[in-house]
């Protein structure tokens, strides 16, 4: 096998894109119970049954007024749990690495904005685009159109 050249490699790119917990950071979450407060939540505002993800819930909350705000409020009471959580250091090294060559690196996650930017807002990430700060969460490109 060859050796990988990383200079090569990025040669050319202008920008990158990095998702934020699991490729940049951990987090402990417990997600059973995020899940399970999301449908409390969801009941709260007419929804039978229970949220399976984050995106199950933040789609279904399109339709409903302050839903939305309710389950970012939620989300960010149990990120701040399990904050201070770890750097990957893969994910780290390699968006470090970027941003100390020039390469204009950005955040699209489903993580709210206030962990985002207490675990990486240092490191020069700009845009930072989180779930607080989108209509439509990723896999929806709206993040990305920023």
């Amino acid at each position: 096998m060859f050796p990988l050249d990383i200079e090569e490699i990025v040669k050319g790119y202008k920008a990158a894109v990095f998702d934020f917990d699991g490729t940049l950071w951990n987090i402990e979450l417990d997600w059973d119970k995020l899940y399970h407060r999301f449908s409390e939540i969801g009941q709260l505002y007419g929804h039978v049954g229970r949220f399976k993800s984050i995106l199950d819930a933040y789609q279904w909350s399109e339709k409903v007024y302050r839903a939305r705000d309710h389950l970012i409020e939620v989300q960010d009471e149990f990120e701040e749990m399990g904050f201070p959580g770890k750097g990957v250091p893969e994910g780290s090294a390699a968006a470090r690495w970027r941003i100390a060559k020039g390469m204009k690196c950005a955040v699209v996650s489903l993580n709210t904005s206030s962990t985002i930017e207490n675990a990486v807002g240092s490191w020069g990430f700009y845009p930072i685009i989180s779930i607080d700060k989108v209509r439509k969460p990723k896999p929806d490109p709206e993040g990305l159109l920023m």
